[in-house]
């Protein structure tokens, strides 16, 4: 007699949190055993393209296929995507033209803008800089929860910038010298908040109450810590290989 299969008996939302605890391949993988795991895995609320799904890719294929992979996984897919991680590294790419693969990133985070996507983790490790931001990620309402790591923001044309996002972490950010964030921008929802390796970030945030700031050399002169920030609300502050001038 057949084991009862109880796993699979379980419901949805734990089916998804369970393939969520998995590399991208393994989740991949469940799909083959039912029916049942074939639908979690084509719902999956999240999706993580990280640098070991890129070693994988890389090794079992070559690395100009790996955007053709994240396209079919996107194109699969039917249900929204709460949260998307891609962390790119220019190892992967020697071969590969970055110009259309942007093109795709772009066409990927309208999609996931367009359809309720509440957290975005994008990082570009030693391609620092060569990725630029969209416009459309700084008015997308659904958002939540931002990580960039490595971007270009050109000037930001919208008139709400992150209207629900409570935590915003930015790291080696280059700013455009025109860009609106050298003049205050209010982020009306934001509660947490980790910078390091950027300037000419002018910001209020009446909800903020954790702040981390890493990395950073006489903050004060280089405008990484917003001369508009109220400190006051804070109750978690949290200094890592920093200094500043005291007047």
């Amino acid at each position: 007699m057949a084991a009862e299969d109880r796993i699979s008996g379980l419901p949805g939302d734990i089916l998804d949190h369970i393939l969520g605890l998995l590399p991208i391949r393994d989740a991949a993988r469940t799909s083959v055993l039912s029916t049942v795991w074939r639908d979690v895995w084509l719902s999956l609320s999240q999706l993580i393209f990280d640098t070991n799904f890129f070693i994988h890719i890389h090794d079992r294929y070559i690395a100009e296929s790996t955007m053709f992979v994240i396209n079919k996984i996107l194109m699969r897919h039917n249900k929204p995507i709460r949260k998307f991680v891609f962390h790119f590294d220019n190892f992967f790419w020697a071969k590969r033209d970055k110009k259309t693969s942007w093109v795709e990133l772009d066409e990927w985070l309208l999609y996931l803008t367009r359809n309720g996507v509440e957290e975005l983790d994008l990082s570009f490790g030693s391609s620092a800089y060569a990725y630029v931001l969209p416009n459309f990620i700084f008015s997308c309402s659904t958002l939540k929860k931002l990580c960039l790591h490595g971007v270009f923001v050109e000037p930001i044309n919208v008139s709400c910038i992150f209207p629900n996002v409570t935590s915003l972490c930015l790291k080696r950010i280059q700013f455009d010298s025109k860009n609106l964030f050298y003049s205050p921008t209010d982020l009306p929802m934001l509660e947490s908040l980790e910078c390091g390796d950027i300037s000419g970030f002018n910001m209020t945030a009446p909800k903020l109450r954790s702040l981390k700031i890493s990395n950073v050399f006489n903050m004060t002169s280089h405008g990484v810590l917003p001369f508009t920030l109220d400190l006051k609300p804070i109750s978690s502050l949290h200094l890592d290989h920093c200094s500043a001038k005291v007047h």
